[in-house]
């Protein structure tokens, strides 16, 4: 049992408050600081180029895994080419799966603009051609020939029909054989009025006829369609002279890449079949006014669509999808609204993050992956397959769907990196069995690193990064020395720093608000302190009310004099934006019976699990101690009293242990001194958390009753390391007001709140237990 004196309890970096500086003068740190585990896993990462090699990086919040792996991610990605750019293009041949091309970077943007200023041109130009004389008249020659010679062979048919008492015709269906008597049609009186012979006669004649005009309009069809054919060769030729020089000057640009060669091929072949689009040709006049929408549509199948621009990158992409739904990582196609329906077309297909990063890195959150539908399981086929495919969800889970789109797939290349939590980690390890062959590289951040003047260094830097990140005032030394004692407390530990960086930056923004009320030019270690009883302020209503309740005595806590079976345990409560520490008043009554220690939260269901284990474990230390004699014989019962919202953990089982044996030994102990600690089977004790929230818990409470050198705290020896108090406290300590003890024993422990001799604590306790058992076998 030791008191820890004023130099054990003086804040750690007291000794190094010399040589740490402001950060005006430091230069800022990015990348991965004090992480040489996350490190090397992260290097080994990004070294490999594939194979399952994908990261994934685990991390509690606030340790800075996202800032750090943009900065390494970055210094990464400066050190390899630029990937290509995509641009999605109209299939002629088919054009419901839309081919996706790769250029150079810089040079997709510039074929989408390279084939609107095409387009443009031949629309501009095309017209013009088929306005000049010289088309015109071939085109009118070519129609007037063919007339002619219909005129001509219609005009012999009709005399040779004529001859034989027959005219032609024309009518809505085509061009009939009509009887005739001196030049006059008959009608169907006259027709029906002739002999019998005269009728079939004409019926042998128009039957010859019939074959004849049969022929000849065969042989005008066939001159027709000849005709058509030269009047679109003719159309073609006229429209090469502008089209083949055009595209040929575009072709020359791109003669280095054949897949944009073929394109501009296909997409030259398209405007000769389709001239009349291109010609101008007005709509019909009952078209309304959707037919200028149409014409527009048509004219989309010859845009370049740039799915992704690398012109302005520099070295691979580094892409982090915040929200990573299936259509942000795959890619969408967007429909509109035509005429009442929905429609689509190829220049509605947009790239996801996976076509962004692709020939880079891509960093998700691993929480919003797995929360998203159809996103991890079509990301871990991409990976599989090594293929990225734009398509329907609902195509994608292979749930029916309606016709849409199906763009070309391309080449996965992209090493992705999921960030997220060490639990998920273990649940994807264990009930995904893709997940270890697709992420092979577990980079895990800790939450501290260790105490040296090396890390000493990399935090003042840390904080100079914080301040130029986040546009507040430079930070003098004494500031630094407060965050850092921030940082050691947050670690838990006096030889741990916290790398919970992202608290650390909201404090120091909210000290810059108060520097900036005080019209300070840099962040004193006053604003650090504004600030951080600032947040006690604002967040601690229910500390307050506690205390309240504590002052007034609706909750009882005695803090002078002696009581039997009565101690003061400590507790922690915390609110999420604030914890501190409860002083907790544990009884126990004995009397003879067979029941055996009873935990009377654990019979009325208030006591969690581990602290009805703490207990049992205290009934073993106890027939461990006493029971070398008998069977421990008695009936008591253990309770924290005033206790409404439940009871856990077993940081109190020294302390319930303390006031069983007080309650057999008939002893009081000191209720001036509060206690916290686990106890084992063999009596010792051991380390709890909150330790320094227990104590300035309970010294709050004495500190607002009067210290009078009396009051203190017991605390596991294995706890002293990460004793960071309140310089009240300190200062209180080193007045011999207040005292703070480290206890290894329940020994130790009896020593002090007995404050006599434990041997006689421990007879007391053997007789009564003998006692006990005298009577319960008398019964």
């Amino acid at each position: 049992m030791s008191e820890l004196t004023t130099e054990q309890l003086r804040r750690v970096c007291d000794p190094a408050r010399d040589e740490l500086r402001g950060t005006a003068d430091l230069a800022p740190i990015d990348g991965i600081v004090g992480q040489p585990r996350a490190a090397l896993a992260l290097q080994l990462g990004l070294g490999v180029p594939d194979g399952g090699f994908n990261i994934y990086v685990a991390g509690p919040s606030g340790v800075g895994k996202m800032s750090a792996i943009r900065a390494s991610l970055a210094s990464e990605a400066v050190r390899h080419a630029t990937p290509p750019d995509l641009v999605c293009v109209n299939h002629v041949a088919d054009p419901t799966r839309p081919l996706i091309l790769e250029l150079p970077p810089g040079r997709g943007r510039a074929l989408q603009r390279d084939v609107a200023t095409l387009v443009a041109h031949l629309r501009r130009d095309v017209p013009r051609a088929f306005e000049s004389d010289d088309y015109t008249g071939r085109r009118e020659a070519l129609i007037g020939e063919v007339t002619r010679r219909r005129d001509a062979a219609l005009t012999a048919l009709d005399a040779r029909a004529n001859a034989v008492g027959y005219g032609l015709q024309v009518t809505a269906t085509g061009i009939a054989l009509i009887p005739t008597i001196g030049g006059r049609p008959l009608n169907e009186a006259e027709y029906q009025s002739l002999p019998a012979s005269a009728r079939d006669d004409m019926l042998r004649r128009r039957e010859a006829l019939e074959a004849e005009l049969k022929a000849t309009l065969k042989q005008i069809r066939a001159d027709e369609r000849a005709t058509t054919e030269r009047l679109t060769a003719l159309d073609r030729q006229v429209a090469a002279a502008v089209v083949d020089g055009a595209v040929d000057d575009v072709r020359d640009d791109y003669a280095d890449l054949p897949a944009v060669v073929a394109f501009l091929a296909a997409l030259h072949h398209d405007v000769l079949e389709r001239l009349a689009l291109f010609r101008g040709e007005a709509p019909p006049p009952d078209a309304g006014p959707a037919a200028g929408l149409l014409l527009e549509r048509a004219f989309r199948s010859y845009q370049v669509n740039l799915l992704v621009d690398n012109s302005a990158a520099v070295g691979a992409p580094v892409i982090v999808e915040h929200h990573p739904t299936y259509a942000n990582l795959f890619g969408r196609i967007e429909k509109e609204s035509v005429m009442g329906a929905l429609s689509t077309d190829f220049t509605m297909i947009t790239a996801g993050a996976l076509q962004r990063a692709n020939g880079g890195y891509l960093v998700l959150p691993v929480e919003e992956l797995l929360r998203n539908p159809f996103s991890w399981e079509s990301l871990k086929r991409a990976l599989r397959s090594r293929q990225l495919q734009i398509e329907e969800p609902a195509e994608a889970a292979g749930m029916p769907s309606i016709r849409t789109l199906r763009p070309q797939p391309i080449a996965a290349q992209v090493k992705v990196v999921l960030v997220g939590s060490p639990a998920l980690y273990q649940l994807l390890y264990a009930a995904d069995d893709s997940f270890a062959e697709l992420f092979k590289v577990k980079a895990e951040f800790e939450t501290t690193m260790p105490w040296s003047a090396e890390h000493c260094a990399v935090f003042q830097r840390v904080l100079a990064t914080l301040c130029r990140d986040g546009g507040v005032r430079q930070l003098d030394a004494d500031a630094v020395a407060r965050l850092l004692e921030v940082a050691v407390r947050e670690a838990g530990d006096r030889e741990q720093i916290s790398t919970r960086f992202g608290a650390l930056g909201d404090v120091l923004r909210e000290a810059d608000y108060w520097a900036a009320s005080a019209g300070a030019a840099q962040i004193r270690g006053a604003d650090v302190l504004q600030a951080l009883q600032q947040r006690v302020v604002r967040n601690g209503m229910a500390r307050a009310r506690l205390a309240d309740a504590l002052h007034d005595g609706r909750l009882h806590i005695a803090t002078d004099g002696a009581v039997v079976g009565q101690v003061n345990g400590l507790a922690v409560l915390s609110t999420g934006a604030d914890t501190f520490g409860q002083p907790s008043r544990i009884s126990v009554s004995v009397a003879p019976g067979r029941d055996g220690l009873i935990d009377i939260e654990r019979e009325a269901e208030t006591g969690g699990p581990s602290h009805t284990r703490g207990v049992l474990i205290l009934g073993g230390a106890l027939a461990r101690r006493y029971g070398a004699a008998g069977p421990v014989t008695m009936s008591a019962r253990l309770v924290f009293e005033q206790s409404y919202g439940g009871v856990d953990g077993d940081s109190a089982s020294a302390a319930e242990l303390c006031a069983l044996l007080s309650a057999l030994a008939d002893l009081p102990l000191r209720q001036s001194v509060a206690l916290t600690g686990s106890v084992d089977q063999l009596g010792r004790i051991q380390a709890i958390g909150g330790v320094n929230e227990k104590i300035e818990g309970f010294f709050a409470l004495c500190q607002v009753r009067g210290l009078d050198g009396h009051h203190g705290a017991i605390i596991p020896q294995a706890n002293v390391r990460q004793l960071m108090l309140d310089p009240a406290v300190v200062a209180a300590v080193a007045a011999g007001q207040f005292h703070v003890w480290a206890a290894s024993t329940i020994d130790d422990v009896l020593a002090v709140l007995v404050d006599g001799d434990v041997t006689t604590l421990d007879e007391r306790v053997r007789q009564r237990l003998a006692h006990y058992r005298s009577l319960v076998a008398e019964r």
